[in-house]
This record gives structure tokens, sequence and C-alpha cells, in this order.
């Protein structure tokens, strides 16, 4: 029997060790293992200086490195994340870490002591070691969540407690910031680390009833800001003894302190106490920082305030931390938070308005080599410490100004002083050139380089501005701008450098930050160019829509006189676009009705042809729409909308007497918003007919005369001479003013063109062909319109008028260019006569026994001369005199310049000196004598131009074009050239506009000249 009681129990042994139950045999010894668990919040396997929580109740289990799958010991760690195994015989180990809800951190780093799995490397212990560093870092995979949240409501009586019938806020904007992985709490000294060691969470806004909730938060540390909407402000904080019940924001700053977030927390509350601001809400503190010349601390009557000091405006109030319980408090910057700056005007002044009640201090910020003078009888709070330039915490109470805040400045150094000039660059180089007008009556504002204003003034009537008594930083601290007027940017910045370039920032109006020097420092210029680029336009005709088609018909009249406006656009639809992460928070619209608004950009009137134009409009760079008001006059209607023609209909709405809403960029230029006018007059009457070209002058409309088109008539109602209508003959000659109000005394004028004149008044029996308007003022004689009265009797004959163009050719012995009473012309030399508009040819004659060339018939206009030069002859120079009536005046070529041939004057054509090519000649035409290089024709120009030189002596020459950086741009010529008049062509189409220089090189020879390129 004792012998199946054994055999049974080894049976059953060997069923324990197959079944893996049998725990290995403890042994005993004197060595131990140990250390600690933490939590590895950036998972990198290392523990980081900011990671010094420990994690509590994780399992921790020894195995023998032989047997990995059964357990030796089992352990966890305790609140600190600490564990110990002790008695532990020699021999090699491993150690298992587990938890539920965590993982394991980066295996691969060095002080993370597990693999993928949880498991420790191999672990040696031998005589007894006390093993203390298999380390186990784990970061969390699941958490249970956390709630932020509660109420922001309307604190009607403002005093920080929520009382009963105080509503809650709906459509309040919350937000929700957590600290970065990188920072502990311990990073947190100041309003500013704010910025940095928090991120962005998550928003939303209050509900109906004002209450807000941030759910699904893992545990850190968090704080809660509020978008105060315009015209409220924060109630003040930690009022009354219920944790419940007050407002949990800072004031000024508008969000919580930072709250320690636990696990699992629900419901936390962070309430926001906001009120209506109303005017004794507020307090004001400011007033004067001062030169102290004599050290006293008193500003006295000679001495001034300093422009452009930055003031800074600090809060006492401490940041409370730990926002869960809210029982410790930050420590304070200086004396508090920076909750404004500012910067003192041109006369010191400095002021902060709209403040809430409570304590602040002031700092005043000072260069090197300034300091500040005690002030008598000031209590020590209001003395700023000279160490720190600061004041003490001051109590300010609401509403209550308190403008005593003052600084006494003293220093060996000199307060500075900036100006100069603003110029108009019409060069467009960035360099003053004497000839550039200067630009009057402009603002120029100086400014902080962070955008705070010091003040402005105005330039005077030599373009200069100046501003005085500013504190000489020793950084860069001041901007100066400009307002130009539209259409006009910054040119070129100068690129000499000097006192004459300009200071502007390229294309805009203002300099770059400027650093002032102690003393005077008068070289900041502002050079202005216009660019057409920047500014829009809208415009074009108003007519008289005679048969009220809506369409605009050759015979129908442009009408002078009507005033336009025009509006910016106001959008009266907004629909919301859903932007932002799965909350759908509304944050922007976009705008679906556009309307007529109420702010006035311009107010024009047509001119005597009926077109308007709004110019120099400043959109802004991605757009805005205006529309276009017309004022009818009360006997007109508008034409239909929008018939026929885009660019021949009435762009205007009957209704609302204005356009669409138009886009507008700049460099946009719509001209083609035109309006029909349909006269609203009972029973009209009709003035017209016919302007023809009397060719024989005899004051009768013969048969063969033709009309004349685009001859301007104005009709006049004699009572005051008032324009009552103005129109244009068409293409026969003929005119209408039709829907003429009746009953009325009228008569009509005839408006010139440049090259005719009035034929006969009144000439034969018959009144329907003879000529109606006095030579003299082209109007006619007074008639009255009976009720529907068509007067179509009123014609106007004209002629062109002709001049003759003659002078001599003469044989200039003294090579002078001028005429002399003893010098004799030459007969039968070829002279042409030339359009200058044209360039075309318009007649050719010789010249008779006595030199005389005539050209006759020679209608109004401007001409030149081409003189074809007779063998034995060279053209004389170009003299210098005053007569232009004896003296040559030719180009190289033989060509004149233009001269203007005028009704009514005496005409004369150019005088031609020739000179014997036997003679030696000195003068324009044969061998020159001297060097010499001509301007450029024509100048401006745009793209090609023509350059002429004489060459003296021969050699090798250049002729080259340079920008005004001295950089070569062409080479129009390089090589051997022999003596004579030469020319070169300059072709400047890739090219941009501005000053050129060419130079003519060689044999000890260089000439120079600028011209400019107009695009």
């Amino acid at each position: 029997m004792k012998r199946l009681h054994v055999f049974a129990m080894l049976i059953m042994a060997c069923f324990w060790v197959l079944s893996g139950y049998v725990q290995a045999q403890e042994a005993v010894g004197t060595g131990s293992i140990g250390d600690h668990v933490w939590y590895d919040a950036n998972h990198d396997g290392i523990q980081d200086p900011a990671e010094t929580t420990g994690i509590e109740g994780v399992s921790v289990t020894l195995y023998s490195s032989s047997n990995p799958t059964v357990a030796v010991k089992e352990t966890a760690t305790d609140a600190q994340g600490r564990y110990e195994f002790q008695g532990l015989a020699d021999g090699t180990y491993k150690v298992k870490f587990a938890k539920e809800g965590y993982s394991y951190s980066n295996p691969s780093a060095q002080e993370s002591e597990t693999d993928t799995y949880g498991m420790s490397n191999d672990v040696s212990l031998m005589g007894g070691r006390q093993e203390r560093g298999v380390n186990g870092g784990f970061y969390r995979t699941r958490y249970i969540h956390s709630v932020i949240g509660n109420l922001v409501w309307n604190d009607l009586n403002k005093n920080g407690v929520q009382d009963l019938g105080e509503p809650g806020l709906p459509d309040i904007k919350v937000k929700l910031y957590r600290l970065k992985m990188i920072y502990r709490t311990a990073d947190i000294q100041n309003l500013e680390d704010y910025d940095r060691c928090f991120d962005f969470v998550a928003a939303t806004r209050t509900d109906v009833n004002g209450n807000y909730a941030f759910g699904g938060l893992c545990p850190g540390v968090y704080f809660v800001a509020i978008e105060v909407p315009d015209g409220w402000a924060v109630s003040p904080m930690f009022q009354g003894t219920s944790d419940e019940k007050d407002s949990d924001i800072l004031p000024r700053i508008q969000h919580s302190g930072w709250i320690s977030m636990p696990e699992g927390r629900e419901g936390l509350s962070v309430d926001a106490g906001l009120f209506q601001i109303q005017a004794c809400d507020l307090v004001t503190i400011g007033d004067m920082v001062f030169f102290d010349t004599n050290h006293n601390g008193i500003m006295d009557c000679d001495e001034k305030g300093i422009g452009g000091v930055v003031i800074k405006l600090y809060d006492c109030t401490v940041i409370p931390l730990d926002g869960a319980d809210f029982t410790s408090l930050n420590r304070r910057h200086c004396c508090g938070y920076k909750v404004a700056e500012t910067v003192t005007d041109l006369t010191g002044h400095y002021e902060f308005d709209g403040q809430l009640p409570g304590e602040y201090c002031v700092e005043v910020c000072l260069p090197d080599g300034f300091r500040l003078v005690p002030r008598p009888n000031c209590p020590d709070v209001c003395n700023p410490v000279p160490e720190t330039n600061m004041t003490g915490c001051m109590m300010f109470n609401a509403c209550t100004k308190n403008m005593d805040i003052d600084f006494a400045i003293c220093s060996d150094n000199k307060l500075a002083t900036v100006g100069d000039l603003v110029w108009k660059d019409s060069y467009y180089d960035g360099i003053q050139e004497k000839n550039e007008a200067v630009m009057k009556g402009l603002t120029v504002k100086i400014s902080t380089c962070d955008g705070m204003t010091i003040g402005q003034t105005v330039t005077d009537a030599n373009g200069k501005y100046s501003f005085a008594n500013l504190m000489p930083y020793t950084w860069a601290h001041y901007v100066i701008s400009v307002a130009a007027p539209a259409g006009y940017e910054g040119t070129y910045y100068g690129e000499d450098g000097g006192a004459n370039n300009s200071d502007l920032v390229y294309q805009a109006l203002y300099t770059n930050c400027l650093t002032l020097a102690s003393g005077t420092n008068n070289d900041i210029d502002l050079g202005l160019h216009y660019n057409s680029a920047l500014v829009a336009s809208i415009g074009n005709f108003v007519w008289r829509d005679d048969d009220a088609d809506g369409i605009q018909d050759p015979r129908e009249p442009g009408i002078a006189g009507i005033t336009l406006k025009l509006y910016e656009c106001s959008c009266t639809c907004k629909c919301p676009t859903l932007i932002g992460d799965i909350r759908n928070e509304v944050e922007e619209f976009y705008c679906q009705d556009w309307e007529c608004g109420s702010t006035l950009v311009a107010t024009t009137t047509t001119d005597a042809d009926g077109h308007y134009s709004f110019s120099d409009i400043v959109p802004p760079a991605e757009g805005k729409r205006y529309c276009v008001q017309i004022v009818v006059p009360s006997n007109y209607v508008l034409s239909p909308y929008h018939r026929g023609c885009y660019d021949e209909n009435s762009d205007f709405y009957p209704d609302t007497k204005s356009t669409r809403c138009l886009w507008l960029e700049p460099g946009y230029q719509l001209d083609f918003i035109d309006a029909g006018l349909i006269p609203s007059i009972p029973n009209p009457g009709m003035v017209g007919d016919f302007v023809w070209n009397d060719a024989n002058q005899n004051g009768i409309q013969d048969n063969g005369e033709k009309g004349i088109c685009g001859v301007t008539v104005e009709l006049h109602a004699c009572d005051g001479g008032a324009t009552v209508a103005t129109t244009r003959t068409d293409e026969n000659g003929r005119y209408l003013f039709s829907n003429v109000p009746t009953n009325t005394t009228y008569y009509v004028k005839f408006v010139l063109p440049a090259q005719y004149e009035f034929t006969t008044q009144n000439s034969g029996n018959d009144d329907g062909l003879d000529s109606d308007p006095c030579p003299e003022k082209g109007i006619t004689s007074n008639f009255t319109l009976a009720s529907g009265q068509a007067t179509m009797l009123i014609d106007a004959g004209m002629y062109l008028a002709s001049c003759s163009v003659s002078n001599y050719v003469w044989n200039d012995v003294n090579k002078d260019g001028i005429k002399d009473a003893n010098e004799a012309g030459i007969a039968g030399v070829t002279v042409e006569l030339f359009n200058c508009s044209s360039n075309s040819s318009v007649a050719s004659v010789k010249t008779d026994n006595n030199g005389l060339y005539t050209f006759n018939n020679i209608l109004v206009d401007s001409y030149y001369l081409k003189v074809s030069v007779p063998a034995g002859y060279v053209l004389g120079q170009s003299a210098m005199g005053s007569d232009d009536g004896v003296k040559a005046d030719f180009t190289l070529e033989g060509q004149s310049t233009c001269f203007e041939v005028t009704k009514g004057a005496a005409s004369t054509g150019k005088p031609i000196a020739l000179i014997e090519s036997t003679s030696g000649v000195d003068g324009m035409g044969g061998t020159p004598t001297t060097f010499a290089l001509s301007q450029n024709y024509p100048n401006p120009f745009n793209p090609t131009t023509t350059i002429k030189f004489a060459i003296a002596a021969p050699g090798m020459y250049t002729v080259k074009v340079y920008n005004l950086l001295g950089q070569e741009v062409a080479t129009l010529f390089n090589g051997e050239m022999n003596v004579g008049y030469h020319s070169v062509v300059f072709d400047a189409s890739k090219l941009t506009s501005g000053m050129y220089i060419y130079r003519l090189t060689g044999n000890n020879v260089m000439i120079t000249k600028k011209m400019m390129l107009n695009k």
C-alpha cells in the first residue's frame, strides 16, 4: 500500500511539471534588484529632467534568465514608482513590467531597460550585488478622460459673483490651451511664458444658457481663455466665498491661471463674469516725459517734452497658478505683468486710456546716457526706481483720470531732430534733380517701428518737414511715412547714398526703421513717383437718348453738367462658412448680396461732351466693390437698363439710379459705364441742320460742297446763356437738338475747328442755304421756339484757312547761320514741305532767282522742311541769333525743326544757309573741325531714338549707353571712324523706364549726355 502511495506522488509531480505549475524553488541570498518606473511624457525612453512622476501600481515580475516563463518573485511599484526584490541568490535574472493602459517606451534608449514587451535585459548578480539600475519608462495609451467647463454670465452688478437673475451669455468664444510636453509648470514664471509654453487645444462657444464644456481631456496642465466682445470687460476675480460662484478669469489678460488636470476629473468649474463697460468703469493714466536741463525735477517754462519715448504700463495683480484649486500665486514680472505700451507724442505727453480700475506701475524706457531725475514733493511710490526706471504700484479707482505720472530726464547728450524734403521724382532714379518739383502740403508721420504714432506734420511750401526733441535711442526705433496723393509710391532708393537720395522703401510710403543719433539728422528725404498701376478708374458717357431705346445712336449727343457719385458697396446678406475642426465652429462669412452703400468716395460731373471719370481710385490689393449713382435732372428719366451691345447701352438701374456693384482692383479701368437720359418734355421742339465746307467762300451752299463731320454745336438759352445741349455733326455735317423745351428763346453756337474760318453771314436770299453765325463769335441771332416747333434752318459755312510758307536759301559767306544784307540767294534749290504729324510730303518747290522758296495754300498745322543741297555746297550751321526770320535752324541731314502755321499770322518758313564746299568748312556741313555730340531725338523716347555726333579726326571710337548705376547697358558703336557727321539708333525696348547716359569716347575725347526713356 505504501508503494502505491509513493508511485501516485511521482505521477502527480510529473503532471505538475508538464503542466507548468511548478514554481521555481526560491533560493535565499543577499543580492537585490530594484529602482523605479516613471512616466515618459515624450516616449523617448530617456528620463528627462522634467519627467519626475513615478507610476504607482505597476506589476513587476522577477524571472531567472534560464527560465523566463516561471516567476521567481512578484511585486508592484509604490506611490513614487519604486520597487525592490531582496534576498536574491547569485545568478542571472530578468525583470518584467506591466500595467493596463500603458505602453513601453523606446527599447533602444539607454535609460529604459525594457524591451517592447516590458522585459528587461539580463541582470547578473554575483557575490551579493545590489543592482539599482533596472528602470522602466512608460506612457499612457488609455485615459479616463476629464472635463473643464462651466459658465460665462452677465455680471450685471459687476461684483464678480453669480447673483440671482444674472443670465448666462450665449455665443461667447472660449479657447483651451495645454502645457507643451517639453515644459514643466515651474517654467511658467510670468505672463509671457503662457504664449511660449502652451499649445492651442480647442475652441467652442457658449450655448443659449452661457454654458460651455471641453470634454475628453487627457491629464495635463491647461488654461482657459475668453474672447471678450467689444464694449465688455471681465469681472473682478475670486470674489465672494464660493469657488462655484466666482469669476476665475484674469480681467486684463482675459484667461485663467494654469490648471493641473488629473485623470478622470469631472466638471472642473472655470467661470467667467462679463459686464458691459460704462464711462465711469474705466481709468486714464499718463502725462509727460520732459528734458530737465537744470536737474530740479520740475518742468520749467523753457524745458521741452521728449517725443518717441516708450512707456509701459504694468498690472500689479499677481497671476494665480494651479487653477484647479487656485491656492498658489505666481511670481510677478517687475511690478506686475504688462497690459499696455505707448509712446510719447511730439510734446512729450503719453496716455493710457480705457484701463480697468486697479493697481498699476509705469516704466519709462531710456537709452544709455539718459537718466531719471527725482521729482520733489512726490511720494516714493510715484518716483521711479533708477535701477528699473519703474514707479511703484499705485491704486487707480474707477472713473478717475490721473495725469500726473511725469518723468524728468537729464543727459549730457542732445535730443534728436529728423527731417528734410519730400519731392516728386520725375526721373524715377531716387536722386533729387534741380528741375524736379517739391511736394508741399503732404502729411508726414513719425512712428515707432512697431506702429505706435508719435506725431505728424505737413510739408511747407518748399517741401520741407521736421520733427524735433526726439529720444535718440541707440537702436532702430523710428519710421517716417508720408500720406501721398493717390497713385504715388516710393521711388527707387537713391544709389548715391548721400543727402540727395530717397530713403523710402521702394514702392512703399515709409522708410526702414531708423536709428537717430543725438543732434540733427536732416537727411531723410522722401521721393515719390506716380504709378498708374496702383489706382483704378470708372467712367465714360452720359447721353441724351432721344429715341428712348437705351442704345447710343450716332446723332444722340452727350449731356454736360450731369452729377455722378461714387460709393463703396456694402453687403446685405452674409452667409456662414463652416471652418475649423469637428465642432463646425462658425468663423467666417461670405457675402451673397451687394448693394450701393452710404460711404461716398468721390463726386464728379460730365464734361461738355457728356464724358465723366472717377480716376485715381485706390482700392485695396485684394479688391473692393464700388457703384456709381447718377443725379437725374427733373426733365429727364433714365433709359432702360442693358439694352443692345455691352459698350453702347445704359448701365444704370432706373429705379435705384445706380449701377450694379463693380469689382475694382489696382490697375482696373472700367471705361464703359454709360447712362442714357430720356428727355421728359411736353410738346418738345427741335433745332438743327447743316455745317458745310464753303470751298469758294461765297457764304452759300453750292452743289458739291460737302458737310463737315465732328463740329461741336451748342444750344444756349438766351436767359443767362446757359448751355441747354451740346452735340457734334455727323459724317454728313448734320446735327440735331431734339426734345428741346419750347416757348423759350435760344441761340446756337458753332465751335470752329482749328483749321477753319467762318464764311460770310447771311449771304444770298435763301435762308435755308446761307450761313447763320457771325464770323467773329460763331453764334447765331436769337430765335424763339414755339410749342412743337422744328427750326431746321440753322446752318454754318466754314472754309479751310490757308497760309503761305516762304523764306530764302542763300550763300552764307561768313558762315554764321544768319542772312546778312550782302549775302545773295541761291536759285534752283529744291525745298520740300512735310507735315509733322503724318511725316508725309505736302509739296516741293525750287527757289527763284533771288533764292526765295514759297509754298501757297498751306493749311493750318505743324510742318518741317527738307532741303536738297546742290553740288558744290554744304549745309551751314544752325545760328544762335534771335530773329527766326533770318537764322538757319536745320539738323545735320538738312531737316528743319517743326514749326507752326497759324491762322491770321504772317507765317514764314525757315531760312536755309548753304556754304560753298571749297571755302574751308567749320560749320555743320562739310568736314567738322571739332568733336560734337548732339542731344538724342526724340527725347524723351519710347523705345528708339537717334544719336548724332561729329568726328573731327579719324581713329577708334565707341558710343555706349549706361544706366544711373554706371552699368553698361548697350554698345552702339565700337570701331574705326572717319572724319564726318555720323548717327546711330538706340533701341531700348528691353529696358525699363528711367534716365540713361550715352557717351562718345575715343582719340582723347569723352563727351556725355543724358536721355530719358519713358514707356
